[in-house]
């Protein structure tokens, strides 16, 4: 398994590298994800034991099983939370996770923000942003994000690090470069403002797009976190068990 893995991890690092040398960028600039919601603990922690630290889930049962997966091991992980967030998960998916990547609406915020405080965590954040119309998508309409912003402001425990958006469905007449390209000046537009630049992390405001199948239109967009999973894991023998809810 693992040597399927580093061959995996080492085509996807020339990749990311001739896409960003492309784009006129440095790999440097970019964190990427790997979601391992495709595979059992075993293949996480073998990643994990490659250098693959920056792990993604998306959902809770399987987020709590992969965690106590790497305590058992005594491994590391930075873990990354990718997938809808109900409120009534949200403790358990904030005791765990260091960055959630799909807050996407006010209430879950200021849920996260309370949360955060009790439990006396450093939780960072983006703001999921709905780029097209697909009723299966989740995300603050870009006419809905002030909402968000404003949740920001009344939410002291939390590190908000930018937005994060998903490329349209197969078939659709909009395309992924189209769609990174909105996310990317919509962050712009957020940094020109101080007053909402401010609500950030740094200056920056950073965008979370592209997955396996898109990646290099986002680099091009100027993407700066990548949640890739099927690339990680292509040739793997095995499916991941249905963890309960």
């Amino acid at each position: 398994m693992k040597v399927t893995l580093r061959k995996n991890r080492e085509r996807l690092t020339e990749r990311i590298a001739e896409a960003s040398s492309a784009a006129d960028r440095s790999p440097s600039e970019l964190c990427v994800v790997a979601i391992t919601k495709y595979v059992e603990p075993e293949a996480a922690l073998a990643l994990a034991e490659l250098g693959q630290r920056d792990l993604g889930e998306n959902r809770a049962a399987s987020l709590e099983a992969k965690a106590a997966a790497f305590r058992a091991a005594e491994a590391q992980a930075r873990w990354h939370f990718v997938g809808h967030l109900q409120r009534n998960k949200a403790r358990r998916v904030a005791k765990i996770a260091d960055v959630i990547h799909s807050v996407d609406t006010p209430q879950l915020i200021r849920t996260l923000d309370r949360i955060a405080m009790e439990e006396e965590r450093k939780l960072e954040l983006f703001l999921e942003v709905r780029l097209t119309d697909e009723p299966t998508k989740h995300g603050f309409s870009e006419e809905e994000l002030s909402q968000g912003l404003d949740a920001l402001r009344e939410s002291p425990h939390l590190v908000a690090l930018g937005l994060m958006g998903m490329s349209p469905a197969r078939g659709s007449s909009a395309t992924a470069g189209d769609a990174f390209s909105r996310l990317r000046a919509l962050a712009d537009s957020l940094e020109a403002d101080p007053a909402t630049r401010a609500l950030f992390h740094s200056e920056r405001v950073l965008t979370s797009m592209g997955m396996s199948g898109d990646f290099p239109q986002a680099i091009a967009a100027g993407a700066d976190y990548l949640r890739i999973g099927s690339s990680f894991f292509e040739g793997l023998d095995q499916e991941p068990k249905e963890v309960p809810a």
